[in-house]
């Protein structure tokens, strides 16, 4: 069962995510595929990493009538995680972003630079007018 599922059920309902998640974020058709191609390997190997041994505990030791509770408990944590692999390209990596802080940092330092030395002409101006 969990063999099957891991190379069957895993590749459809992974398409289905990606497919459905760029429809409701009105995404073109083209940048769907792109995504879901740049997106589906990483997803696949972490569901079968995740998935198989969740599957097998919640067959072999949780009670059946547990068992759907257990699977909505550790789907939540995937959902978190397929959101998190499907948007990291929008947000980036912790090393981007803290480039990305030292940039501004660094303009914003050149900005205010800038406010001084023209804050300056402007009273050495006021100065020579008045």
């Amino acid at each position: 069962k969990v063999l099957v599922d891991a190379l069957f059920g895993v590749p459809l309902m992974l398409h289905a995510y990606f497919f459905t998640i760029g429809l409701l974020e009105w995404r073109a058709s083209r940048d769907i595929l792109e995504q879901a191609k740049c997106n589906f390997h990483r997803s696949w190997g972490l569901a079968v990493i995740v998935w198989a041994p969740v599957q097998m505990v919640n067959f072999a030791f949780v009670p059946v009538h547990f068992q759907a509770a257990f699977y909505a408990m550790v789907n939540v944590g995937w959902k978190a995680t397929l959101s998190i692999i499907n948007h990291y390209h929008d947000y980036g990596t912790p090393q981007q972003h803290g480039a990305l802080n030292t940039a501004i940092e660094a303009e914003i330092a050149e900005l205010k630079g800038t406010i001084w030395k023209l804050e300056a002409e402007r009273d050495e101006l006021r100065l020579r007018l008045g």
